[in-house]
């Protein structure tokens, strides 16, 4: 009787065993039940794995690279988000797929003072995050309306100490600057590129009283390049 009684608990035992397995095995993996995965991504354990060009918690987003492609650091604002993108340097942006992307992006000469010379170079931007799969970028280039001038003073003064670019024109900028006597060019900053852009270097010294205005050679049309000229 009590082998009887053993063979009947041993019975019991395995038939409960067999019953938490059956019971394990069969119970599925929740953890995807409350994802939305988007764009095509798949789950696993709780976690959406996204397709090529997207990223988010749920695959719901796209990238925009933006480059700067200038002389100087850019300030980017898009979609109220700002950033500076310094040279040679990129900012990704990160947006729902299909939104639009929308600001504005600034470049300027700064001294070493922090005081801005030449004009600022202003972009509108109008984009849209992709919806494809593809990885968008959008390459910040200073264009052909513009140039990047670098003057010298040679040894007709002692200093040279304002300029008036694109002299006598409705674009004129003047600027107050300070370039020793030692024939080296000067980074000064971005002015338009008029059909004969004229420049007026005002000098003191080298055996003048007060200042006067010189000529500078005239720059036809550089194209988003760094134009060099020197003071006489």
């Amino acid at each position: 009787m009590k082998q009887l009684s053993s063979f009947l608990g041993t019975i019991l035992i395995t038939l409960s065993v067999f019953t938490v397995t059956i019971f394990s095995s069969c119970t599925k993996d929740n953890s995807c039940k409350s994802m939305i995965c988007q764009n095509s991504s798949i789950c696993q354990s709780g976690t959406c794995i996204c397709p090529t060009g997207y990223t988010g918690q749920y695959c719901e987003e796209s990238v925009i690279v933006y480059y700067n492609g200038s002389y100087t650091p850019i300030t980017i604002t898009v979609n109220n988000s700002t950033h500076l993108i310094p040279v040679g340097g990129n900012y990704t942006y990160y947006g729902s797929a299909g939104s639009s992307a929308n600001g504005t992006a600034t470049t300027s000469y700064t001294d070493s003072d922090g005081k801005r010379l030449g004009e600022v170079v202003t972009w509108q931007i109008t984009d849209q995050f992709p919806s494809d799969g593809n990885r968008a970028s959008h390459l910040l280039d200073v264009s052909s309306d513009y140039f990047y001038l670098k003057i010298a003073n040679g040894d007709y003064y002692d200093s040279v100490v304002a300029l008036k670019v694109n002299y006598n024109s409705p674009d004129q900028v003047a600027d107050s600057i300070l370039l020793p006597n030692n024939g080296q060019p000067y980074v000064i900053g971005y002015y338009k590129a008029l059909p004969g852009t004229t420049i007026l270097a005002m000098g003191v010294g080298a055996g003048y009283t007060g200042s006067s205005w010189v000529l500078v050679p005239k720059i036809q049309n550089s194209t988003n390049a760094t134009a060099i000229v020197s003071v006489p």
